[in-house]
């Protein structure tokens, strides 16, 4: 699926690009969508900020205006990203642009996917015995 990412989005993706020095804007989208679904911190919204400083990134790669930016997302991610745009009625671009720029700002609006709890078992309760008829008493009581 692929989806587009609106000029906002595709700016912020580029500064994390730059200031992690990943290959591609792809490869952030992707750990953004990763961080979201499973419910990592990454820290990643200071590094989204157009002003970053020269230590983390070169000035040259944040200068350029950046335009909106065609992706393709993973398999991995494309069923739970259809199932939260279908939930919110919108298109799945335009949730993986929700869904990003709320990381990157810090807002977590989205509820991180269920996880198994775990159940306390409890030893099972001793049955009470009773007196079971056996033998010739168990015969005459389903004879009657």
């Amino acid at each position: 699926m692929e989806i587009r990412l609106s000029k906002q989005v595709a700016a912020k993706v580029v500064a994390v690009q730059a200031a992690l020095e990943y290959s591609s804007p792809r490869d952030v989208v992707m750990l953004i969508l990763d961080a979201r679904r499973f419910g990592w911190d990454l820290k990643l919204s200071g590094m989204s900020q157009s002003t970053t400083s020269k230590s983390t990134t070169s000035k040259s790669r944040i200068s350029k205006p950046v335009s909106s930016m065609r992706l393709k997302l993973d398999k991995r991610h494309q069923c739970w990203v259809k199932d939260y745009a279908t939930e919110r009625g919108i298109s799945a671009s335009a949730a993986t642009n929700l869904i990003v720029s709320e990381y990157l700002s810090g807002v977590k609006s989205i509820e991180i996917l269920p996880t198994p709890q775990s159940q306390k078992i409890s030893p099972p309760k001793p049955e009470e015995t009773t007196n079971k008829a056996k033998g010739a008493a168990l015969l005459s009581s389903l004879k009657r």
